[in-house]
């Protein structure tokens, strides 16, 4: 053997030698020192699932489980027949989850059908059942994204107005217009900003942010960064002022005049409503099927004045479980019918048994 093939046969066995190489190389890494805990099925209703998840990780709306069932044990005296035998019997997909308790709908059964003589529980074998192992897969199914959409108050609403201005229900209207679809659950939400909340300083990532996704926003394929505000709040609750209303009556020339003035919050939840009643007219829901919320928030030190980001006025939102929406046409221009061609008295010509008047006599 050469000097050179016996160096480099060394060095790969030093290599082969410790697990990092092992793994760079191909070799199967090792195990770890700890199981993960599967989940577990703990309650059914109906076709709805309720799943303890334990500490499986990557599960999310829509992310799709794999269901074990442990067979009774087979008979015989082999090693392999000590080790406890599980069998798929169907996948969920998860439409909620919250606190490890998620909810999910069965969205196939076994791949394999159960091999006969094996199940002694007598439970039916393509559908899930109470106690059930619970794996996840990591891969997702239908997701639906819920819908946004957002105005600014100061563009449908005048000073101190609860009702939208001529501009602004024009624009309610155009929007109204091109609504394909809507699903519920279905929210108006403003966000008001008051000075009696104090003062709140955005989030530093906000101006980079604002200014890579103004005006187009993210781009399919590069990193985003996440903005505040964008998709979650920004700051803490805090408790809102009280609620008042203010009338003010000042002596006129021919009687009274009455102002009234309503609390920030109680102005917002007015506004609120009457979006509400545009998006129940639009969707074809009942008014009640419409939740208005009033969200307080303090003000802003400064902000990017990027559409879909939050600004420093205040905002109404449209929530949705999902909304088709397409530009609506523009209007026809009206066509104002020609006026009516008018000839001269003089120059008209004569109908028959029309004649001259006489002079003195009255036509």
């Amino acid at each position: 053997m050469s000097p050179r093939v016996a160096i480099l046969t060394l060095s790969l066995a030093a290599l082969a030698a410790t697990p990092a190489s092992a793994v760079e190389f191909g070799a199967a890494p090792e195990a770890p020192t700890a199981e993960r805990e599967p989940g577990v099925v703990v309650a059914v209703h109906g076709s709805t699932y309720v799943l303890e998840l334990g500490s499986e990780p990557a599960i999310g709306v829509g992310t799709v489980l794999q269901v074990y069932r442990r067979l009774p044990s087979a008979r015989g005296l082999a090693a392999y027949r000590d080790a406890s035998l599980w069998w798929e019997v169907g996948r969920l997909s998860v439409s909620s989850v919250d606190g490890g308790i998620a909810t999910a709908t069965q969205v196939a059964g076994p791949p394999v059908p159960l091999p006969a003589g094996l199940d002694e529980s007598g439970a039916p074998a393509e559908r899930v059942q109470v106690g059930d192992s619970v794996r996840t897969t990591g891969a997702v199914t239908d997701r639906r994204p819920r819908s946004r959409v957002v105005f600014p108050v100061a563009d449908l609403f005048a000073p101190e107005a609860v009702r939208p201005n001529d501009d602004g229900a024009e624009a309610l209207a155009r929007w109204a217009r091109g609504v394909k679809a809507i699903e519920g659950p279905v929210e108006v939400r403003v966000r008001t900003r008051l000075r009696e909340l104090g003062v709140a300083a955005p989030d530093v990532n906000r101006s980079v942010s604002a200014a890579r996704d103004a005006a187009a926003g993210p781009v399919p394929g590069e990193p985003v960064t996440p903005v505040i505000d964008l998709d979650a709040p920004s700051v803490a609750p805090r408790e809102p002022p009280p609620p008042r209303v203010v009338h003010v009556v000042e002596p006129g020339g021919d009687g009274v005049e009455t102002y009234q003035y309503l609390d920030p919050v109680t102005l917002a939840q007015r506004r609120a409503e009457a979006v509400a009643d545009v998006v129940a007219a639009t969707a074809g829901l009942d008014r009640s099927a419409v939740l208005v919320t009033v969200v307080p928030l303090p003000e802003l030190t400064a902000h990017e004045d990027a559409p879909g980001y939050e600004g420093g006025g205040d905002s109404v939102w449209i929530l949705a479980g999902g909304l088709e929406w397409e530009e609506p046409a523009p209007p026809k221009p009206k066509v104002e019918p020609a006026p009516a061609k008018r000839e001269p008295a003089g120059d008209r010509k004569r109908r028959p048994f029309e004649r001259i008047p006489r002079d003195g006599e009255v036509s």
